[in-house]
């Protein structure tokens, strides 16, 4: 045999044979598989472990927490609907269109439904990606009408408060969330640097609706008060009202 013919004979596909007189032959054509028939085993299939039923002290607490659940008010909720280009809009999630439109304005305690117009579709484009699937959307705008709802504001102040304070916790959850999931030194620093002002921010903004709901006033209590020789101090209930003046009651040793 050549060179050439062995060099044929190792790239032939391993179905190809030569009989006596050199011709190729098919040898799977014939029957004769080359590769032994292996039977194919079955599928694995996993069954999930049992769940055990809760224990006596947990179906109490579960009771508990039913009447609890039951005297709570439920939060207003919308319905986001997919438009051209990625846009997103709100509709009522029943046939009651009217009283949708009522208790959108009252859990953003307002009486103008342009700003309930605005305010939606702000929150949603805040809360939710374009990519993001419907009901990720919906669920993401619902709980954050949730969230203002909790606090119940009383005009668009403390409503436009409570959307910032929605879109900032939205954002620093996020960024905790890719500072777990991320392995890069350098992406860990600006996630934490990030979800650290975010933080900060949703607090700050907690800050500036109770000084809004208090009317600016601030009280200041004194526990313990030492009095050196020749000195004065104030013993009593002082109240600051807004860098306006000061209100004392008490009395002056």
């Amino acid at each position: 045999m050549s060179i050439a013919d062995k060099n044929l004979d190792d790239s032939m596909p391993p179905t190809v044979a030569r009989d006596a007189r050199g011709a190729d032959v098919d040898v799977t054509a014939e029957g004769e598989s080359l590769v032994p028939d292996v039977p194919a085993s079955p599928p694995e299939t996993t069954q999930p472990a049992p769940v055990a039923p809760p224990s006596e002290q947990e179906k109490r607490e579960i009771k508990i927490a039913q009447k609890r659940v039951v005297g709570r008010r439920r939060p207003a909720r919308a319905k986001v609907q997919s438009k051209r280009y990625g846009s997103r809009s709100f509709s009522s999630p029943h046939t009651d269109i009217a009283g949708f439109r009522v208790r959108l304005a009252d859990a953003l305690g307002t009486a103008s439904a342009e700003f309930v117009e605005s305010s939606l579709h702000q929150l949603i484009q805040a809360v939710s990606h374009c990519d993001m699937p419907e009901g990720g959307s919906e669920m993401e705008l619902n709980a954050a009408l949730a969230l203002i709802e909790s606090i119940r504001p009383t005009n668009e102040v403390q409503a436009a408060l409570g959307l910032q304070m929605a879109a900032t916790h939205r954002l620093a959850m996020a960024m905790m969330g890719r500072l777990r999931r991320t392995m890069m030194i350098s992406n860990t620093t600006v996630y934490c640097g990030l979800a650290t002002k975010l933080l900060r921010a949703f607090a700050a903004q907690f800050e500036v609706l109770d000084r809004l709901r208090r009317g600016g006033q601030q009280t200041v209590r004194v526990e313990h008060v030492t009095v050196q020789a020749g000195g004065q101090a104030v013993v009593g209930h002082v109240e600051t009202t807004g860098g306006r003046g000061s209100k004392i009651g008490g009395t002056t040793p």
